[in-house]
């Protein structure tokens, strides 16, 4: 498995599959749009002809626990297969051993999500969550999830500064990757 961390926009890269943080502890029975971080409403404002949204709501179960992940077919934009992950539960606190167990727990749960639903390619920001966690140290918590052996060819890391990537990339050549 390749993995890469770069300095670039989301929506401007390709992907088989595209991780989007949600809050899963939203009921059906409330607005949609409530359960999307700040990917997931940057997606839905790229993307406007492709009614994603509507994609979301007419295929995803709520309320989605909190770690867990499922992919949902999207349509109209670079990524076939959204994995949505239920990481912006905000009511519940969390020590920083938690934290980190959380991000590990949940992106593990986001990668095996994709390999079920063929996805080859996977891309992701770093899963800092509502935690006030640092990106290094949820980037950390990342790597720690990974398998060399995943089913997955390649995992891209997208950072919106360059600096950023330098950093997390340094971190992941220090620890094999």
């Amino acid at each position: 498995m390749q993995l890469s961390v770069i300095a670039a926009d989301l929506f401007t890269q390709r992907a088989d599959a595209l991780i989007v943080p949600i809050d899963g502890a939203v009921h059906a029975s409330e607005s949609i749009d409530r359960i999307l971080g700040n990917i997931g409403r940057q997606l839905v404002r790229r993307f406007a002809d492709a009614d994603v949204l509507e994609q979301i709501e007419s295929q995803l179960d709520l309320p989605l626990p909190l770690g867990r992940a499922t992919a949902i077919e999207c349509e109209g934009t670079p990524f076939r297969t959204l994995v949505l992950l239920s990481t912006l539960h905000h009511t519940d606190a969390h020590d920083e051993d938690s934290k980190r167990a959380l991000v590990r727990r949940s992106f593990s749960a986001a990668i095996e999500c994709a390999a079920r639903a063929s996805a080859r390619s996977v891309l992701t920001g770093v899963l800092q969550g509502g935690w006030r966690m640092s990106a290094t140290e949820a980037f950390a918590a990342m790597l720690s999830a990974l398998d060399e052996r995943a089913p997955i060819d390649s995992i891209t890391v997208c950072c919106l500064e360059e600096e950023q990537s330098r950093t997390l990339r340094a971190h992941a050549a220090s620890v094999g990757w």
